[in-house]
């Protein structure tokens, strides 16, 4: 008799636990499908202010490169430092020039298809890139 009790104690403790974890699972799904259109929007803004401030820094770094082998060139056959000037400065611009390129097309890749940036993103993040 207390046998049959404690089993139909634990079968009601098991059901409530059962009915417990099916409606957590539904609503997280419930709130996994209402956060996913903010999530991607969130990831969205961020990359395109993350590729912009990049874009930026490209931007000086490469004005300051192109400045730095003007001084190059001007100073290249005196003994003030105008030979490594244009070397540095040659090879920071090539770099630079590489880096403004990249993030320009990552910004046009974010504005004009989004979709395909979040695939791209999307891949990245399951290849662990």
């Amino acid at each position: 008799m207390q046998e049959d009790q404690i089993k139909d104690q634990l079968l009601g403790n098991l059901n409530s636990i059962l009915t417990f974890v099916q409606s957590t699972g539904t609503q997280a799904l419930d709130f996994a499908k209402q956060q996913t259109p903010l999530l991607i929007q969130e990831i969205i803004k961020y990359n395109l202010a993350l590729h912009t401030f990049l874009l930026i820094m490209f931007s000086v770094f490469f004005a300051i490169a192109v400045y730095v082998t003007r001084y190059g060139f001007k100073y290249q056959d005196t003994r003030e430092g105008g030979v490594p000037c244009l070397m540095i400065g040659a090879c920071a611009s090539i770099f630079t020039f590489v880096g403004v390129a990249v993030n320009t097309v990552t910004l046009l890749k974010i504005y004009y298809a989004p979709r395909l940036f979040m695939i791209q993103y999307i891949m990245e993040l399951i290849h662990g890139k």
